[in-house]
């Protein structure tokens, strides 16, 4: 791991789906631009490779 790196841990029993968004959709009932400012995510990196072919 680099030094900025952030390690994530998905407790037992929970479920990540990738699932296609919407322009308006929401997460948790807050828009996603919300829910990305919340959490610290300011950038489309943060999330995605800046390789990705396929749409966010």
């Amino acid at each position: 791991m680099a030094d900025n790196s952030v390690k994530f841990m998905l407790p037992d029993c929970y479920r990540l789906w990738e699932v296609p968004l919407a322009k308006d959709e929401t997460f948790g009932g807050k828009p996603w631009e919300k829910v990305m400012h919340d959490s610290g995510i300011h950038q489309d990196n943060d999330l995605w490779s800046s390789t990705a072919n396929q749409e966010k």
